[in-house]
């Protein structure tokens, strides 16, 4: 299960390094992140990663998402071998009010199934 995923993780960071090198340190979203950071998100695709993952995948993401586009999460809906997206209409980046209700009922009914799946 993957709520509001940052599978753009690799295209942020393809286009802050374009032209340049990796910086020892740099500062993204108010933390200071590593020269590795760049590196290893630079290193893979995350789609050919995930493709590989056999089991039921729930994303839950917001249709206004601004830090994380919901495409991302369309796409990787597609990829999954078995993945349902749950898109949340008009949630950004975080959920409140009847929106995180929703995810929370979503997430929780998700965990519950693969439970009973399993015995």
């Amino acid at each position: 299960m993957a709520i509001f995923p940052a599978y753009v993780l690799q295209d942020d960071a393809r286009k802050r390094m374009e032209g340049r090198e990796p910086p020892e340190t740099e500062e993204i979203m108010g933390l200071l992140l590593g020269r590795i950071y760049a590196e290893d998100a630079m290193s893979f695709d995350i789609y050919d990663e995930i493709q590989n993952y056999p089991g039921p995948t729930l994303l839950i993401h917001g249709t206004a998402d601004q830090l994380v586009p919901i495409e991302y999460s369309r796409r990787a809906a597609e990829v999954f071998p078995s993945a349902e997206l749950v898109e949340i209409e008009g949630a950004g980046h975080g959920f409140f009010g009847a929106d995180e209700e929703r995810a929370i009922h979503l997430a929780l009914d998700f965990v519950k199934a693969s439970i009973q799946q399993k015995k």
